[in-house]
């Protein structure tokens, strides 16, 4: 992974995360307070999703597989994941967990480029899903 300007982004990495950083204050957090936007590109379209929480724990649903939930209601299962970007109302940068990691994964390849920001930072972390999730569950 390496930390990057937001401003050395291509012009579709920087939609990304700004689809990402538009939706945060979207997010249903009265719980922790903190509130996550993500955006997936597809090989057609880009789709975002914020993190809803519950009173039930673990009933709530993260940004990024709420995004990619949001682009299988468009596209279907089979669609592909090209890459997401993922950010939060924090000062440091988020990364997707391990569950988020593994839904990815399901419907993408290895290649998936992951961006993670912070809403009001400079910079962003990039990496890839192969880096971040190197033992993935495969049926």
């Amino acid at each position: 992974m390496e930390t990057v300007l937001k401003a050395s982004l291509s012009a579709e990495e920087w939609s990304l995360v700004q689809m990402a950083e538009d939706v945060i204050g979207r997010a249903h957090a009265p719980f922790t307070e903190v509130q996550v936007g993500s955006a997936v590109l597809t090989e057609k379209e880009v789709y975002g999703g914020c993190n809803v929480e519950s009173a039930i724990s673990g009933l709530g649903i993260c940004a990024e597989r709420n995004a990619v939930n949001h682009a299988i209601l468009h596209e279907g299962p089979d669609l592909k994941i090209v890459a997401l970007s993922v950010a939060w109302n924090r000062r440091e940068m988020i990364r997707p967990c391990g569950a988020c990691l593994q839904y990815l994964n399901e419907f993408s390849n290895n290649d998936v480029k992951l961006i993670m920001a912070e809403k009001k930072g400079s910079t962003v972390m990039v990496g890839y899903l192969r880096e971040m999730l190197p033992y993935r569950y495969e049926i």
